[in-house]
């Protein structure tokens, strides 16, 4: 009557082969799920600095001989793929890491993946879509016509409030973002040359201005190396670190610990009871259909994918 799901992590460590090995080598799998942003990372968030310090983490500790990267991530914020992408990057001039994509890997999420030695991908898999896109909202009307609200300002530059929501851009600041915009575009194209191997950056282009593929598709075009889930990607790591089959999985982030689930969950109930569970659910959903991403550059698919 009711079906018993296991995590990711909790079958890796009952059925890892830590339960059978004794071995001190490791191959750490540390786990990148969720948009992509700046900053301390969550459940359903990649953060650059929490992703880095595990990658730095794995990387320091002498047992562990190499990585898998887990990506399942539609992309988010450039400059926060950019800067997992250097550290995968580095760290694979010491020890093999090996990206294995989920039911999603695109934009920023495949970004970050190009960094890696070896590339996995499921043949169902949404990959690719190399591109980016800049953001910035001018919200005027909506002060004026719906709050009456207006502004005013004293500035020493004609342009020094770039970027001001209260008000429209003019020509010269439009072409300044756009600007930008390409800039962090030729980066991608210009990580994924040097990532995959290509000849030219026109084989590059090709294959992007926002297109997606299928893990299978992506095999066939170069941008991936090979089909097959997280244990085919374990499997390879030990082999490009010449480990045999003795090691352990080692997962990251690491779990939160016990107590911290019990105060996590009592926080819920507790919020559930001050507002009640319908009012809640409310909130929760007024507020993912009113968040917008900061303005800024983003490496990231312009929608959502559901696989059922």
């Amino acid at each position: 009557e009711e079906i018993r799901l296991v995590s990711p992590r909790r079958l890796l460590r009952d059925v890892g082969p830590e339960r059978h090995k004794k071995s001190t080598k490791k191959i750490a799998v540390i786990f990148a799920d969720g948009e992509i942003s700046a900053g301390v990372g969550g459940r359903e968030r990649i953060g650059a600095d929490s992703l880095v310090r595990d990658l730095r983490g794995a990387e320091q500790d002498e047992d562990v001989r190499a990585i898998v990267l887990r990506i399942n991530s539609p992309g988010g914020d450039a400059l926060a793929s950019d800067v997992i992408w250097r550290e995968v990057y580095s760290i694979d001039e010491d020890i093999p890491v090996v990206a294995s994509m989920g039911d999603v890997a695109a934009s920023g999420g495949y970004y970050i993946a190009t960094g890696a030695r070896y590339v996995f991908a499921e043949p169902t898999t949404i990959t690719g879509s190399i591109g980016v896109f800049g953001l910035l909202f001018n919200a005027e009307k909506f002060f004026k016509r719906k709050l009456g609200v207006s502004f005013d300002r004293v500035s020493t530059h004609p342009h020094a409030g770039l970027g001001d929501f209260s008000r429209p851009m003019d020509p010269l600041e439009a072409k300044y973002i756009q600007t930008g915009v390409e800039r962090v575009y030729t980066r991608f194209l210009e990580v994924v040359k040097e990532g995959r191997g290509f000849q030219k950056i026109e084989d590059v282009r090709e294959l992007a201005e926002g297109r997606v593929w299928s893990g299978l598709r992506a095999q066939e075009l170069g941008l991936v190396d090979e089909l097959g889930g997280l244990g085919a990607s374990i499997k390879k790591a030990a082999a490009l670190a010449e480990m045999g089959d003795d090691f352990q999985v080692e997962v990251y982030p690491k779990e939160t610990d016990a107590l911290s689930q019990i105060f996590e969950k009592l926080t819920e109930g507790a919020t559930d009871a001050l507002i009640g569970p319908t009012n809640v659910a409310r909130v929760r959903q007024a507020a993912s259909q009113l968040e917008l991403p900061k303005p800024g550059v983003f490496a990231r698919l312009p929608f959502d994918f559901q696989i059922k």
